[in-house]
């Protein structure tokens, strides 16, 4: 095998990586944000119930977040769903548009965390599960964009984001000292 032989091999299984990476991700995605769906109304209640006393203000703010961030998550579900069947001069915009949405609950959550005076450790790791994994949806992007295609980086990335199952394991772990209502 030549040299340009080796090289064109190399960009070949390089281009399926990073294909399968894209193509799989949103049923994986999906599963993703249907945890969060359902982990986002308990974060909400447990903020409410552990958080301390906290002004009216304050509490309505994390009710709004939880509504909001819901109706945001079910927006982005659909539109990796449109993904999967959309054009591909369309598929940079919905990417857009996913990434638009998983930011701004990730950084509504990051204003109200000053105020919530949070000291509960399995608050506190909630959050924090809650806020990695929106980041490592975020940290996809990406790859699904094809701005990222070296295998090392894209498997850490990859690796970064929590499946369904595994989500649940971590969440449950610390929700459930708190109260089994509070389980997935």
């Amino acid at each position: 095998m030549t040299k340009f032989q080796r090289i064109n091999l190399l960009c070949l299984i390089l281009s399926l990586i990073v294909f399968s990476t894209a193509c799989g991700w949103t049923s994986e995605a999906n599963s993703v944000v249907s945890i969060l769906i359902a982990a986002i109304p308990m974060l909400v209640n447990i903020l409410l119930a552990f958080a301390g006393y906290l002004p009216q203000p304050v509490l309505d703010a994390v009710s709004k977040w939880g509504a909001e961030a819901v109706a945001s998550l079910e927006d982005v579900k659909k539109l990796i769903s449109d993904f999967a069947s959309a054009p591909d001069e369309s598929k940079d915009g919905i990417v857009v548009q996913i990434q638009q949405a998983l930011g701004i609950i990730n950084d509504n959550l990051a204003k109200l965390l000053p105020d919530l005076h949070v000291t509960n450790p399995s608050v506190q790791r909630l959050i924090t599960l809650v806020v990695s994994e929106f980041s490592a949806l975020l940290g996809l992007i990406p790859v699904i964009q094809g701005k990222v295609t070296a295998k090392k980086e894209v498997m850490k990335l990859h690796a970064a984001l929590l499946d369904k199952e595994e989500f649940a394991a971590a969440w449950n772990a610390d929700a459930g000292s708190l109260g089994s209502e509070y389980t997935l």
